[in-house]
């Protein structure tokens, strides 16, 4: 609770100190009322319950930058009914706060970071909400940067993060420690740098549970007029009562930008553990992350990687997204959570003219577990939505849904959706 109100307090004065100066904000709220109607609400191959789900969501973005601050908040908040009790009832967060105190190129920086997910409790069971839990990630890091030359910048910072969990706390953990990075700037537009990092990691509900985590890399960044890219690579180990494992990190991140055309490519290979698991890492297809189940600590190979593009060229009034991931996770010590996902989502909208738009949208996920092959599962979702602009505050929007999943343990399950909302911008 300590912590959940540490929290508020410092979005809350960040919100704050963001909006007591009109300066360059960027400010965005809105709001949306909706009901659909469901024929099989539990996902269920028998004894299927309809009945209708009404839900109310709030979304907020803000952005500011001044001289000597950069605020960054993005977050959404939904709440759901369910006319027939098939669910229970309950309040949803997600998003993300990014806030940098002192100069962007200054002697001294503060950074605030912050992160909510939504995380499976059982990744081989669906995405109702007794299944759901909400992960904060809050990091605190203060950093000094030394300049050695024109070209040579040396920096060091500290890092404290907690790591909390809204139903099961079993998962809490806290770390701490600091890293030095030395970048050496080639160009105008690439850099080399070369950087190590220390934490000591412990799961605060667990007695004695603690180890150390260590990270050395190469990286290289290059920001040319089409083309960005940023690659890192070396080594990270962890070390527990004497016991040592590790193997090679790396990250790609590749975007192209041209015309109207645009496409990237994603690739990181890192030991984390089941408390933090994929970080700040998202669910393409909007669902929540189906990462490992918990039943008690440990630490995981993670590899994933993932392929997009954008097309706005198709037609004078058409644009075209695509992204297809993979993760694979290999527990330590829990093996039955060691899986493979692949995800592909493809979606196409139309705007009919300035107020009437349609999208129609494909998202296919297959994630198999090795090692428990009854949790594994085949969904494929379609969605079509139509949405109108009543006027410069308000719209509405209709949405059909058809969900095919098929599991080992509950068979094939079918479920269509209609829904009808409003939405409201302030």
């Amino acid at each position: 609770m300590e912590r959940n109100l540490w929290l508020q307090r410092v979005v809350g004065v960040s919100v704050l100190f963001a909006t007591t100066s009109a300066q360059a904000l960027d400010f965005d709220f809105r709001s949306s009322l909706s009901t659909e109607y469901t024929d099989n609400a539990r996902r269920t191959a028998e004894d299927q319950i309809s009945e209708r789900q009404d839900s109310l969501a709030l979304n907020l973005s803000l952005s500011e930058q001044r001289t000597y601050s950069t605020v960054e908040l993005d977050y959404g908040w939904s709440y759901q009914t369910f006319s027939e009790d098939s669910q229970i009832e309950r309040s949803l967060l997600e998003g993300d706060a990014n806030i940098l105190l002192g100069r962007e190129q200054g002697a001294f920086q503060f950074l605030i970071n912050h992160n909510r997910r939504r995380s499976l409790i059982d990744p081989t069971e669906i995405n109702l909400t007794s299944n759901m839990d909400e992960r904060d990630q809050l990091t605190l890091q203060p950093r000094l940067n030394i300049p050695l030359s024109r070209v040579d910048l040396v920096s060091l910072s500290a890092q404290k993060t907690d790591v909390t969990y809204v139903e099961d706390s079993l998962r809490n953990s806290e770390r701490q420690g600091g890293d030095i990075r030395l970048t050496h700037r080639l160009s105008s537009l690439d850099s080399l740098s070369i950087s190590y990092s220390t934490l000591d990691i412990e799961y605060t509900e667990f007695d004695n549970y603690t180890y150390v985590y260590n990270y050395a890399a190469f990286q290289y960044q290059a920001q040319l007029r089409a083309l960005s890219y940023d690659f890192a690579i070396g080594y990270n180990t962890v070390e527990q009562n004497g016991d040592e494992f590790g193997g090679i990190r790396y990250s790609l991140n590749l975007a192209y930008e041209w015309s109207l055309f645009t496409a990237g490519l994603e690739a990181s290979r890192e030991i984390t553990d089941n408390s933090a698991g994929s970080g700040n890492s998202v669910s393409i297809g909007g669902d929540a992350l189906a990462e490992g189940g918990f039943t008690g600590p440990d630490q995981y190979l993670r590899e994933a990687s993932a392929f997009f593009f954008n097309y706005s060229g198709l037609c004078g009034r058409c644009d075209l997204d695509f992204r297809i991931s993979y993760e694979k996770e290999d527990y330590r010590l829990l093996t039955l959570n060691n899986s493979t996902e692949l995800v592909a989502q493809v979606s196409l909208s139309y705007d009919f003219s300035q107020r009437t738009s349609a999208s129609l949208s494909f998202n296919g996920i297959d994630q198999e577990f090795e090692l428990n092959p009854s949790g594994s599962r085949d969904s494929k979702l379609v969605s079509a939505r139509l949405s109108r602009r009543i006027n410069d505050k308000f719209d509405v929007f209709l949405t059909l849904d058809q969900q095919k999943e098929k599991t080992a343990n509950r068979g094939t399950s079918i479920e269509n959706r209609a829904g009808l909302g409003l939405g409201l911008r302030y």
